[in-house]
């Protein structure tokens, strides 16, 4: 979920094969192939191994299964993501979901959508046109952010939350 222009900018993407353990047929289909950053793809390798598949682990599509929010978590403090289930669990962990460059990431896209909620300029009636350029392109470089997964109400007391 990060930003081309967050994770080094188009050159440092890659086509990724979703799932590389398909049939040859399927294998180069459309619907199996992503864009992915370079490091991310790498991480992902030849995962999951046969071992793993058995046992049900695999890694979540982001075109099937887009509502990431039902099964994986950012912490509000510490902005680590967590799984609810062996399959977002074995995704945040073979992917480096949680890697001190992506905490970072979300832990800055909070303290600016932190920064933007409490400025009290933004409640004047005019305010300054120089202060309005500057929440515009504050907005634009929030928008690039890893987007915050929420913590949903039905979770927040779930023993398997952090």
């Amino acid at each position: 979920m990060q930003h081309t222009d967050r994770a080094g900018g188009i050159e440092h993407m890659e086509v990724d094969h979703f799932d590389s353990g398909q049939k040859r047929a399927y294998h180069q289909n459309y619907a199996n192939l992503f864009l992915a950053k370079g490091a991310c793809n790498r991480k992902k390798q030849d995962r999951p191994r046969l071992v793993e598949r058995a046992t049900g682990l695999r890694f979540l599509n982001c075109c099937e299964e887009m509502d990431y929010n039902s099964v994986i978590f950012e912490d509000p403090k510490s902005h680590e993501v967590w799984g609810t289930n062996p399959v977002a669990r074995y995704h945040i962990r073979y992917l480096g979901l949680n890697a001190s460059n992506l905490v970072a990431e979300r832990r800055e896209r909070s303290e600016l959508s932190t920064l933007l909620r409490n400025t009290r300029f933004l409640q004047k009636k005019k305010p300054d046109k120089t202060l309005v350029t500057l929440i515009q392109q504050l907005v634009e470089t929030l928008d690039k952010h890893i987007p915050q997964i929420e913590l949903r109400e039905k979770v927040k007391g779930s023993a398997t939350a952090p």
